[in-house]
């Protein structure tokens, strides 16, 4: 087997000599090899004296000869110092060694007759007493002598040390002071990270390898109610808790918590300090931080500083200030750490955090086909504004980025190309700590030991050459497969590339086709006809269980046949083989949940490969409608023929829950799930050539029928929704209707809504998340609401009954081009046998000129 083996490194980080630029020059040859000496002092640090024992230990690995540690120098030896301690300072001159961090390092050396004094060859690994000196003893085994640690099982050794080694004369102090990703060979192997230099909160690594930053009990994420719980407080202070119009939120997950009620601050600071009095010496970081969830407050004061500052992070930094003020008096070496997350990401106008205070930016919104810096990335160019913004103003900056997929892990994710540059342009933009999320338990999420190589590389030198690195890694560890493995993820990242669609984490990979399957299927099996070495065919066979999921899975090929959908997906195993598969692998987990959540996702059954999904058209002189009563009874088409208008655009894609109009779970505050359409599938009860009756049972005993009929004689569509309580029980109808309207590209529709005296346009409340807006209103008084596209003078009309419904709910999301106007009926019980119904109506309007009543210009401005 050839193996090309790097011992030079080709990018530094700081403006010090390259160990390429002293090729030439060599320091010692092969022939002094069995004369190395390790010197550590009595009085080095516990990792120093580790890091002696590292020397001598891959010395014999990379040269074959056993050497020997001692406290002093020896004559006619190759002394290697390792730490600054006991050095004389003879040796020394022109050296400074004083000023580094504890994780700084330099690696020097000194041929005999460099001056009268110097006797013998010398080398110099100094740093910082904490990890500096240690990290120096790995930089120099990796870059000198080619030692490759690229899984926990498996260290590279080559197999021939080289002939000379070269002047050594460099320095190094890691950009990321905080340097972390929770891959499981890391969580799980301390001694793998400590010799990728990983130092964060999940790597347990030992005091006397150097340590790690930790977090304090606090918590590491998520901490509000670990600080001021719910459960303790949230019946006799429920003011301590989210004020949400109008009302005080007690529920654990349907609350955060008033940053502006003194108790809170009290407790806070309280239990803070309580906990940092029992600290261990290495949790330097307290967190305190928004829920996973949104419900922020909006108590007076809580909306008054959020609108001050412009964003929900004004009243959250402001809290954070005065806590890291608190507890500096008696922990001035504390950091406080808190989120700039989803709806608190975007920096204030005004707060400007403490010296003392992290802010964690968190890159969930991003699209990971493309660098972080593609301003063609809408999804980026909002994060890469954010961060810049944050840069400005806060001294420590630390980001929470995602390395894979949250849908499933085992599926395809390839952001390979993007590790490293993101880092790098996190680098350059100040960030001083990053924690790439990824699995920790469950084996086998996609390329798990390369991306986590890739990152871990990159983490320590933001600027190293990737594609090297991944080539390297790719001809090590899959040696005759290499070819194949590469060829697969050129195929696949090339596709998520040129996709439309943005790879988000929580990506049901609508970037993947059914061909792509079957090139990358062919690859792996031309791979496995090739290869016959057992061990290569098994890493093989692990790479090969993202392709399979995909199969099984993948987006299928869609043409519209007279009366029905037909799809088209690629071979793939059966669902009990693949489930028989994975559970052999010991694979554990979906994602954050238990494995068994595939099983419920696909009902324990193969998708199709080849399905015809039966089309219910309605047509009048006006327009067309397109319903699949097997999927969800989606509206899945409106095509108003006046004006050549798609009302709905989900007809394209009908696997895609984006752009349709369904009946929804209404999401219960007390037990916060995801919201989704509440029936799988409709039956048909009856229809004609402009009408439709279709019928749901539900689990808990409700019927649903809904009534859909297009005006033969006006440009009108008329909607009827049936509750019925068929069962012997009470219920509560926690439903909505849940039209997904597509804006056509319209980044700022506008809302419209008529009373008795006329038209009137609302100005839609933003969520804190980027661009998106959601809110609530009122029907009482409420005769239609509207949306209008200003751009395309298309208006669609919802005319209501304002005395059948409790609510009407908008969401309006630019990047997946839709607003939603929902209708919530009436919030009481429905007693056994008790029937309810919803009455709406739907127009398309050109132009406001076609309806008198838009006279009145908006009560609001933008």
């Amino acid at each position: 087997m050839s193996v090309k083996v790097i011992g030079i490194i080709t990018s530094l980080l700081v403006a010090m000599p390259t160990w390429a630029a002293y090729e030439k020059d060599a320091w010692v040859t092969s022939q002094a090899y069995p004369d190395f000496h390790v010197v550590v002092s009595a009085s080095a640090s516990v990792s120093e004296k580790f890091a002696a024992s590292e020397f001598c230990n891959y010395w014999k690995k990379t040269t074959g000869h056993e050497i020997q540690s001692s406290t002093q120098a020896m004559e006619k030896k190759v002394n290697v110092w390792i730490g600054k301690e006991g050095i004389p300072p003879y040796l020394l001159d022109g050296i400074l060694i004083d000023d580094f961090g504890d994780e700084d390092f330099m690696i020097r050396s000194r041929n005999r007759g460099d001056t009268r004094k110097i006797q013998s060859d010398h080398l110099f690994i100094l740093g910082g007493r904490k990890r500096g000196t240690l990290y120096g003893v790995y930089e120099f085994f990796e870059k000198v002598m080619g030692v490759r640690w690229l899984t926990p099982e498996f260290t590279w050794i080559p197999p021939a040390a080289p002939d000379s080694i070269q002047v050594q004369d460099f320095a190094y102090s890691p950009p990321f002071e905080y340097r972390e990703t929770n891959y499981r060979a890391f969580v799980q192997n301390p001694y793998f990270a400590l010799v990728h230099r990983l130092n964060g909160h999940h790597l347990d690594i030992p005091e006397e390898w150097g340590g790690h930053i930790a977090y304090t009990k606090a918590g590491y994420a998520h901490t509000f109610h670990n600080l001021v719980s719910p459960v303790e407080y949230g019946q006799s202070h429920p003011d301590y808790f989210s004020e949400i119009k109008g009302e005080r939120h007690i529920t654990p997950h349907s609350t955060q918590l008033d940053l502006t009620h003194p108790d809170v601050f009290k407790l806070v600071v309280e239990k803070t300090e309580n906990i940092l009095e029992n600290a261990a010496p290495n949790e330097k970081i307290s967190s305190i931080s928004q829920m996973d969830w949104p419900y922020w407050c909006e108590s007076w004061p809580m909306r008054t500083i959020d609108e001050l500052e412009g964003a929900h992070s004004g009243s959250l930094i402001r809290f954070i200030n005065e806590v890291a003020d608190a507890v500096a008096v008696r922990f001035p070496d504390i950091l406080i750490d808190t989120f700039a997350y989803t709806f608190t990401r975007k920096p204030p106008r005004f707060a400007r955090p403490r010296n003392n205070v992290i802010v964690r930016l968190c890159s969930i919104e991003c699209d990971f086909a493309r660098p972080l810096s593609d301003s063609k990335s809408r999804l980026n160019r909002a994060f890469r504004k954010d961060l810049q913004g944050w840069a400005r103003i806060t001294k420590n900056l630390y980001v929470w980025d995602y390395t894979q997929n949250w849908y499933c892990f085992q599926g395809p994710h390839p952001n390979f190309h993007v590790i490293q540059p993101n880092l790098k342009f996190l680098s350059d933009n100040g960030v001083k700590g990053v924690f790439e999320q990824a699995s920790p338990v469950s084996p086998h999420s996609d390329f798990e030991y390369l991306k986590g190589y890739l990152i871990a590389e990159s983490l320590w030198n933001p600027r190293l050459d990737w594609e090297e690195a991944f080539n390297e890694f790719v001809d090590l560890y899959y040696r005759d497969a290499a070819p194949y493995i590469r060829e697969y993820i050129a195929l696949i990242t090339t596709k998520a590339q040129k996709s439309t669609q943005p790879m988000t984490i929580f990506s049901k990979m609508e970037w993947m086709d059914g061909d792509t399957v079957v090139a990358a299927e062919s690859i792996f099996q031309r791979a496995f006809a090739a290869i016959q070495n057992d061990e290569i065919r098994e890493r093989l066979k692990i790479a090969h269980l993202p392709v399979q999921y995909a199969a099984l899975v993948c987006p299928p090929h869609v043409e519209v046949a007279t009366g029905s959908y037909i799809l088209t997906r690629p071979p793939s195993q059966t669902f009990d083989e693949y489930w028989n598969m994975i559970q052999s692998y010991g694979i554990t987990h979906l994602q954050d949940t238990p494995i068994e959540e595939l099983r419920t996702r696909l009902n324990g059954t193969t998708p199709p490969r080849h399905e015809a999904i039966p089309i219910v058209r309605l047509q009048s002189p006006f327009s067309e409608v397109w319903i699949t009563p097997t999927l969800g009874g989606a509206v899945r088409r409106w095509l108003d023929q006046r004006y050549h208008i798609e009302v709905f655009n989900g007809f394209e894609n009908p696997t895609s829950n984006q752009w349709i109009w369904q009946e929804w779970e209404l999401m219960d505050p007390d037990n916060p799930a995801p919201e989704k359409s509440l029936a799988s599938s409709y039956q048909v009860i009856q229809q004609n050539t402009h009408s439709v009756v279709l019928q749901a049972g539900l689990p808990n005993g409700l019927v649903l029928t809904r009534t859909m009929t297009l005006d033969m004689n006006a440009p009108v569509l008329a909607y009827r929704l049936g509750i019925h309580n068929t069962s012997s029980q009470a219920i509560l109808p926690r439903l909505k209707i849940h039209p997904e309207i597509w804006t056509q590209g319209s980044k700022h529709p506008e809302l419209w809504v008529k009373d008795k005296d006329g038209w009137v346009e609302k100005e839609m409340e933003p969520s804190g998340t980027e661009d998106i807006h959601r809110g609530t209103l009122d029907p009482e008084g409420i005769l239609s609401w509207a949306m209008r596209i200003s751009s395309r003078s298309t208006i669609l009309v919802n005319a209501i009954e304002s005395s059948e419904l409790e609510a009407l709910a908008y969401y309006h999301n630019p990047e997946k081009d839709h607003l939603n106007l929902e209708l919530i009926p009436k919030q009481t019980p429905l007693a056994p046998g008790e029937k309810r119904e919803i009455h709406s109506k739907y127009e398309v309007v050109e132009r406001l000129g076609m309806d008198d009543n838009f006279v009145r210009t908006s009560q609001t401005k933008r």
